[in-house]
């Protein structure tokens, strides 16, 4: 652990060197230096709007999880445990998860109230996830195992808690991390181009406008900075809860 923490330091300080270097050729209106950067972020925390900003964001993204989570384990369930619904689902969540999310921001801006975009491009975003990796939860179960269930004739409620459940919760773990490290960034994303206000992304166009670079990276880092902390909160959470549960 002290090697890995040594290793992420040394590349950590190695960027920063280099970004010193690059930003030494251009006007800082362009790219700005580390410490300038560093200074644009202490005063957007200083702001009175930091805290809120935030917390609209998350709050955003959270809701958007919720939405994705309960339709891609409904969906999911469906589409595995019968196949004539994984013909017809499965090409259409393809179809959706190769679209860019621009597109599909361009099209919320014309169907929805953009206040309501970044919720939408969450779940959509995110729901494709979820459906697939719960469809494959329960059609990747061990066959032998439900064929010894049906010869020993195990209720079906054991057969789904013991045989089915942990398959899919596996999967659902899985797709949670993932989704995780997307959402919040789409949610962001969305923000921008719909304009909506009070979150991260209305404080990125305010900077944009402005052509404030060193408010725009600084945003950026405190962006990466809370998806990286929202993943590890929220998977913490998620496996405590399994281990009382086990």
């Amino acid at each position: 652990m002290i090697a890995s923490i040594r290793n992420k330091f040394i590349v950590a300080t190695l960027l920063i060197v280099l970004w010193y270097v690059a930003a030494s050729f251009y006007d800082p209106l362009i790219f700005p230096s580390p410490l300038e950067v560093g200074r644009a972020a202490l005063d957007i925390g200083k702001g009175g709007e930091f805290t809120a900003s935030i917390l609209t964001t998350l709050l955003n993204t959270i809701i958007g999880i919720c939405f994705a989570l309960l339709i891609g384990i409904f969906l999911g369930l469906l589409s595995g445990f019968s196949k004539y619904i994984y013909a017809v689902f499965h090409p259409l969540v393809i179809v959706i998860q190769s679209t860019p999310v621009i597109s599909w921001i361009l099209l919320a801006l014309i169907w929805f109230s953009n206040d309501i975009i970044p919720v939408v491009l969450v779940m959509f975003s995110s729901a494709p996830i979820v459906i697939v990796n719960i469809s494959e939860g329960v059609r990747n179960v061990d066959k032998k195992l439900l064929e010894m269930a049906h010869i020993y004739k195990i209720k079906r409620i054991k057969i789904i808690r013991d045989i089915y459940f942990p398959s899919v919760l596996t999967q659902l773990l899985s797709s949670t991390r993932l989704i995780l490290g997307l959402s919040f960034k789409v949610a962001v994303m969305a923000e921008v181009v719909a304009r909506v206000k009070g979150g991260i992304g209305e404080k990125l166009n305010w900077a944009w406008i402005n052509i404030e670079t060193a408010d725009i990276m600084a945003w950026t880092i405190i962006v990466v900075v809370i998806t990286y902390l929202f993943e590890k909160l929220v998977m913490k959470i998620i496996m405590k809860r399994e281990e009382i549960v086990e």
